[in-house]
């Protein structure tokens, strides 16, 4: 996309793309053909001596900086002298090619889990996969869902079995568009509230569409945690120079919050119009290994442990394959959730159960002391009398 401003439309635009081919260099003592293997995603990349000829850094690739033999090597890489060129045959299939899965000795169905003690859930469907390996991006109303750790969230077949994932946290951003935006003004300041579909989210950047041309203004982000108090965090001045149509935006990493605002300082100008915002939401993705069928994603525990797979050992070969995207229908309440089984389960029924001898104790020792202030009471009355 080419930003023209104001000036007309560009004509007769041409593209031409510079592509780097890889060069594969190697040396060719025996005689006889030979055959290079490549596709598959199966194998890690290889490491050998011959490696250390070539440029050490990236910005000297011509070996400008080079010395001795690796300045050669560079030398002769860039003119094409004294190497030879190898004739290429014609591309074939592999006959010793292992075609089964790369994960499926992990593609089996775990532990069972009490799928009652999370609040909400999602059908998901996984289509099939030649590496067993599915890929689904958390949404914005999982992530409220969830705890921040993103640790309470397990996928469970018809038998609630769970199956076993891989938190992805390198991916990019959900974004979030808020239609209607409230604003108000008083005493030449104007507050702008941003009603959230979900709640809580984390929020990494705020864009803004402004009607406005130009302006130069102090703005304060005023947000709502989780625990209802109301965090003030001064932002960067909010400007537009003479010319720019840009959408402003607002860096300011914020943790979960339940509300969104932004309150500027107007002076004597008119306050500004926020045609539009759009949220950036921070998300991860789960890398699932699970052959396809109908499964259901559960969240929202905050007393589950993290969970544990023997799928992270494999962590690098997960990241070099290809995963099928995974189908998901809308986020609900879990219908076979109970308040009571999660207070039956893990450190809550502890707690509870601290909590009710607090409880007694405190109404003993209650008890305790309004009996002894009648004694006393009760004697004094006594000896008055006497």
């Amino acid at each position: 996309m080419i930003d023209d401003g104001d000036s007309p439309r560009l004509e007769g635009l041409a593209v031409q793309a510079l592509v780097r081919r890889p060069v594969l260099i190697f040396d060719r003592n025996n005689v006889g053909p030979i055959e290079l293997y490549f596709a598959g995603g199966r194998a890690e990349a290889p490491r050998y001596d011959l490696q250390s000829l070539l440029p050490q850094s990236a910005d000297d690739t011509e070996g400008t900086r080079a010395v001795g033999v690796r300045a050669d090597v560079a030398a002769r890489l860039r003119e094409r002298t004294g190497i030879a060129r190898v004739a290429l045959g014609p591309i074939a299939k592999n006959p010793a090619f292992d075609a089964t899965p790369a994960l499926a000795s992990v593609a089996h169905a775990g532990g069972p889990i009490d799928v009652s003690v999370y609040e909400k859930a999602r059908e998901l469907s996984i289509p099939s996969s030649p590496e067993a390996l599915s890929r689904y991006v958390l949404q914005p109303e999982d992530l409220a869902a969830t705890r921040p750790d993103v640790n309470d969230v397990r996928v469970v077949d018809d038998g609630g079995h769970q199956w076993p994932y891989l938190l992805d946290r390198d991916v990019s951003p959900q974004v979030l568009a808020i239609a209607t935006v409230k604003a108000s003004s008083h005493d030449g300041k104007s507050r702008y509230d941003f009603p959230l579909p979900v709640a809580p989210l984390s929020i990494g950047r705020i864009d803004l569409d402004i009607k406005e041309s130009f302006f130069d203004r102090a703005a304060t982000l005023i947000v709502t945690d989780e625990a209802g108090r109301e965090q003030r965090y001064e932002s960067a001045r909010v400007t537009r120079k003479l010319g720019d149509h840009t959408p402003i935006e607002l860096v300011v990493p914020l943790p979960r919050t339940m509300t969104l605002g932004l309150e500027m300082s107007d002076g004597g100008d008119a306050p500004l119009t926020i045609e539009h915002a759009r949220l950036q939401i921070p998300t991860v993705a789960l890398q699932l290994v699970a052959v396809a069928g109908r499964y259901r994603l559960v969240a929202g525990n905050p007393e589950a442990e993290p969970a544990s797979y023997e799928l992270r050992s494999l962590e690098s070969l997960v990241a070099q394959l290809d995963a099928a995207q995974i189908g998901a229908e809308p986020l609900r309440p879990n219908p076979q959730y109970s308040a009571s089984a999660r207070l039956r389960a893990g450190g809550a029924r502890e707690r509870l159960l601290v909590w009710v001898v607090l409880g007694a104790a405190v109404l003993i020792l209650g008890l305790l002391t309004l009996k002894m202030a009648r004694g006393e009471g009760a004697g004094s009355t006594k000896g008055n009398a006497s």
